[in-house]
């Protein structure tokens, strides 16, 4: 700037808004950028679209689907995608390392818990259940097979897949 001042001091003041713009720029972008300026410029309605202001159909609709997924979502999630997703299941059998139950009383009774599974669905295992399950490679490996031939459809529904016909 001080250089153009120098050869032609008149042009100097076209490129001041350039320069003074340049300069500030930076410290604009820093300040601007805080979160709490962006919730106090929402709590103004300052730079805020449309859809922002007025829900439109498709966003009503999302977040009352979102709303009811969130309520139906059950606790054994996590539990029936370890068993019914196959990457999921090999990837838990493979952290688990192939280990299983020693004990033939440890083995009869994850036995036990996968025949109720099977026949009543997963709904009718406890937290415990569900753990003593999990830890178990075989039995991870034996529910993730036979939850994949289910034939009654009601089962298959509470299992979250399809039935096998």
């Amino acid at each position: 700037m001080s250089g153009v001042f120098w050869m032609n001091p008149s042009l100097a003041w076209w490129l001041l808004p350039v320069t003074v713009s340049l300069l500030l720029s930076a410290a604009l972008s820093v300040y601007s950028s805080r979160v709490s300026f962006g919730r106090a410029f929402r709590k103004w309605w300052l730079f805020m679209v449309p859809e922002e202001l007025f829900f439109t159909e498709v966003l009503e609709r999302l977040r009352k689907s979102m709303e009811q997924r969130g309520r139906n979502r059950r606790a054994h999630d996590g539990f029936l995608r370890a068993v019914n997703d196959p990457f999921a299941n090999a990837v838990h059998i493979a952290l688990l390392r192939g280990k299983s139950p020693r004990s033939l009383n440890a083995r009869a009774r994850n036995s036990d818990l996968r025949r109720k599974a099977m026949a009543q669905g997963p709904g009718s295992l406890s937290q415990s259940d569900k753990a003593q399950l999990l830890r178990d490679a075989e039995s991870m490996a034996a529910l993730h097979f036979e939850v994949r031939q289910i034939r009654d459809s009601s089962l298959a529904q509470q299992w979250g897949v399809i039935a096998f016909h």
